[in-house]
C-alpha cells in the first residue's frame, strides 16, 4: 500500500517489563543451555503483574506525551496482542482507550499473531487516509506471556518477552518526524496449522495440556507433510513484501537511503535459518537485529524496533528502514519508513540498540 506523505509518526514508546537475565534461567534450570545457545538473547522482560494492557496504557501516553496529544484528538485506537490480556471476556482495546482518554477515538482489537503490530499500523493508516476527518491514530501493542505459557520453553527456538508498545499516527505537519512510506503485506497458508497441529477443537484454552505446547503443534504439522514447502514459500513471501514496499515507496534497491532492514526479535537460529537467507542479497541495507535483550515481544517487534531504531543518532533525517515481521497463520509484511531527525519522536531511548545480525554484541 503506498501512503501519502503526509502521515508522520509524532510519538511512540516501548515498555518493557522488569528483565530477567539469561544466566539467571539457567541457575534456576528454567531453560537448557544448548536452546539458550541457539537463541542467543542476553535476558528476557518478565513482567511481576498480571495485566498486559497496563504496559499497552504506559507506552501510550509516554508516544502521547511526546507527540504532544491529548486523549480527545484521537480518531482511532488500534491494539494488537496475541496472548491472555488479564481478562476472560472482554475488549483491552476499549480499556485502553478509556485509560487514555480516548474518549472520542473508535477502539479496535487485532490478532493476527506476532504481525498483529504492523497490521494494526496499516489498518490506522487506511483510517487516516479514508476518512478526511481523521487526524489522529494510536497504535498499540502488549504481551505478557505467564500463567500456562512458558517463556523460556513453549516454543521452538524463540523465548518471549513482556512488553507494550504504542506509536502515534498524524496526518497533520510534524517537520522532522518519521514518516510511514509504504506498507506491504501477503500471506503464507501453507504454515496455517503450525500452531495447530493434529489437535481438535476445544471447548475452552488449555484443555489439550496445562501450558501452551507450539512445539507440539509444530511437531505434528510437519510430521504430516503439510509443511514441507513453507520454509521456501516463507523466504519468497519475505522477498515480496521487501520489494513491494520499496517499490510503493518510490525508491530503488540500490538506493544510498536504504539504511537498516529491520527483521523480528525471534530467535537467531530462526534469524539465521530462515530471515537472513532470505533478506542477504535484496540491498545494502544493514540487517538489524534486536532481540538480544528482549526476546520476542509477541505482536510488538516491530513497534519497538521503529522507537529503537528512530531513537539512535547514527542515521540521517532521510534515511530509510525497512521493518519486516511475520505472524502466525502466517502473514508477512514490510514498512518502508523515513526515519527522520533522530530522537525526535521518542521520549527517551528504551533500549540498547547495538545489537547488530553477525556483530558480536
Amino acid at each position: 500500500m503506498k501512503i501519502p506523505p503526509d502521515i508522520s509518526i509524532a510519538g511512540l514508546h516501548t515498555a518493557l517489563a522488569p528483565t530477567v537475565a539469561t544466566a539467571t534461567a539457567l541457575e534456576e534450570g528454567k531453560v537448557a543451555r544448548l536452546v539458550a545457545e541457539t537463541v542467543g538473547a542476553r535476558q528476557l522482560p518478565a513482567a511481576t503483574e498480571p495485566g498486559a494492557p497496563r504496559l499497552a496504557i504506559e507506552a501510550a501516553h509516554a508516544a502521547m506525551e511526546g507527540a504532544r496529544i491529548q486523549g480527545e484528538e484521537i480518531d482511532i485506537l488500534v491494539h494488537a496482542w496475541i496472548h491472555h490480556q488479564g481478562h476472560d471476556f472482554w475488549s483491552p482495546a476499549h480499556h485502553i482507550a478509556h485509560e487514555v482518554g480516548a474518549d472520542n477515538a473508535l477502539p479496535v482489537g487485532v490478532q493476527t499473531m506476532c504481525n498483529g503490530g504492523e497490521t494494526a499500523i496499516e489498518i490506522a493508516v487506511a483510517r487516516l487516509i479514508c476518512d478526511p476527518d481523521a487526524t489522529t491514530a494510536v497504535v498499540t501493542t502488549a504481551d505478557i506471556f505467564a500463567g500456562g505459557f512458558d517463556r523460556w520453553n513453549s516454543d521452538s527456538f524463540l523465548w518471549y518477552g513482556d512488553a507494550g508498545t504504542a506509536l502515534v499516527l498524524t496526518t497533520e505537519p510534524r517537520p522532522g518526524h518519521p514518516k510511514l512510506l509504504a506498507c506491504a503485506a501477503t500471506t503464507v497458508l501453507d504454515g496455517e496449522g503450525l500452531h495447530r497441529g493434529s489437535d481438535p477443537y476445544t471447548w475452552a484454552p488449555r484443555q489439550h495440556g496445562d501450558i501452551v505446547d507450539v512445539r507440539r503443534t509444530k511437531k505434528a504439522h510437519l510430521q504430516s507433510g503439510s509443511g514441507d514447502a513453507f520454509n521456501t514459500s516463507m523466504r519468497d513471501a519475505l522477498r515480496h513484501v521487501i520489494r513491494t514496499a520499496v517499490h510503493d515507496a518510490g525508491l530503488s534497491f540500490d538506493s544510498p537511503r536504504l539504511r537498516f532492514l529491520a527483521l523480528p526479535r525471534v530467535g537467531r537460529k530462526v534469524i539465521g535459518d530462515l530471515y537472513v537467507p532470505a533478506v542477504e542479497d535484496l540491498t545494502n541495507a544493514e540487517i538489524v537485529y534486536l532481540g538480544d535483550h528482549s526476546g520476542h515481544l509477541g505482536a510488538g517487534d516491530t513497534p519497538a524496533n521503529l522507537t529503537d531504531l528512530i531513537a539512535q543518532e547514527n542515521h540521517a533525517p532521510d534515511d530509510i528502514g525497512l521493518f519486516v515481521c511475520a505472524g502466525g497463520g502466517f502473514t508477512v509484511s514490510c514498512l518502508a519508513v523515513e526515519l527522520g531527525t533522530p530522537g525526535i519522536a521518542t521520549v527517551h531511548t528504551t533500549t540498547d540498540t547495538h545489537a547488530r545480525v553477525g556483530v558480536a554484541s
